[in-house]
């Protein structure tokens, strides 16, 4: 099959590096697979072979903003999309993320023969932000040959047709990657300290604040528990807010700040609980990559979290905007992992087979084939 897969940018976010295993898992097996890519200045075509790479694709460039803030860039942009549509004549048009399901359902309808899937993964709070997107969301659903959803949750507040036969959920593949255990020590940890984590960009939503407070409470109500927590993520312009915070909770000296971090999966070897406190998540990468660790997490009850906990030892929900029972929670868990009664192997297992980068890969396959 040939195949072209549209997103709105190159970044380093979860809808990149799924698009991007997904092209090269397609390559390998044996379809022709070209990735486009449009930003704010440029749309960029990259070709997957024998020489792509996930990572040099994400690094191309900073993700930004989409090209279609103005009515001359939109037809700039529809203008470079449709030569290079009709250039590829794809079978297959895959586009990922709300702008780039747009215009490939669009273009896919009016320039090929061929099967148009669209790729939600998030929830759709941003359509209170732009109401366009009401409109253009409802259009690439309608006419597209299939939408793909990462999670029931997202299926669920996302889809326009409730029930409809072309939606279907297909979750994240993950690849857990070659492992360079740290040694505890590089990050100043005592043997009887508790290393808790949390991975995601420092915006208001993914909840470090609810944490901070958590810790606070944590470190009033249990003084004699020994935790550090080290938070994994890009400055969104909030981090000397919560710094202050740290300082008012009198918590300061135990967190520590340690910004983007591009090989985050190795400091997981040296953590021992995950938190994923966010007000709203479609289907978190991060928090997949934390259970493939072995780590024992407490999430918030939103979105795609309660899917990936189900039925995992010692992984517990809490509400979002709470930070008392977050305290509490991570207070249980760290007397847990403290007495040694945790199995982190068997979270390592169930993530290892049921989300597999080649389950994700097929399953994308056989909706294809089905209609070509």
């Amino acid at each position: 099959m040939k195949i072209l897969v549209l997103i709105n940018s190159f970044g380093a976010g979860g809808a990149e590096r799924q698009a991007a295993l997904l092209s090269k898992g397609l390559y390998k097996q044996g379809h022709c697979v070209t990735i486009v890519a449009f930003l704010l200045n440029e749309v960029k075509e990259v070709k997957v072979d024998e020489n792509f790479s996930v990572e040099n694709f994400l690094s191309l460039s900073p993700s930004i903003e989409s090209s279609s803030k103005s009515v001359t860039k939109f037809f700039w942009l529809s203008y470079k999309l449709i030569k290079i549509t009709l250039k590829k004549s794809p079978d297959v048009m895959q586009s990922f993320l709300p702008v780039a399901n747009f215009f490939g359902s669009t273009l896919g309808r009016l320039l090929t023969k061929g099967v148009i899937s669209t790729s939600w993964r998030s929830l759709p709070n941003y359509r209170n932000k732009k109401h366009l997107f009401f409109i253009t969301d409802y259009i690439a659903q309608k006419i597209s040959t299939y939408n793909i959803y990462n999670s029931q949750a997202v299926m669920q507040s996302t889809s326009f047709s409730k029930g409809s036969k072309k939606d279907f959920v297909i979750y994240n593949g993950y690849e857990l990657p070659p492992c360079v255990h740290l040694a505890r020590k590089n990050l100043e940890l005592k043997d009887d300290e508790i290393a808790i984590c949390h991975v995601a960009n420092l915006i208001p939503y993914k909840g470090h604040e609810d944490l901070i407070k958590a810790l606070g409470y944590l470190y009033k109500t249990h003084p004699k528990l020994k935790w550090k927590v080290f938070l994994f993520g890009r400055d969104n312009g909030i981090q000397k807010n919560l710094e202050a915070l740290a300082r008012k909770e009198k918590v300061s000296d135990k967190i520590y700040f340690l910004g983007q971090c591009q090989d985050v999966h190795n400091y997981l070897s040296a953590m021992d609980i995950g938190v994923l406190p966010s007000h709203e998540e479609g289907f978190s990468n991060a928090l997949i990559e934390k259970l493939a660790s072995g780590l024992p997490v407490i999430a918030t009850n939103v979105g795609g979290n309660p899917e990936a906990l189900e039925g995992l030892e010692n992984c517990f929900l809490v509400p979002p905007h709470n930070p008392k029972e977050l305290a509490e929670a991570l207070a249980n868990l760290i007397k847990i992992v403290t007495s040694k009664k945790d199995n982190p192997q068997k979270r390592t297992n169930y993530i290892k087979d049921k989300y597999t980068v080649e389950k994700m890969i097929n399953s994308y396959i056989k909706l294809y084939e089905s209609k070509l």
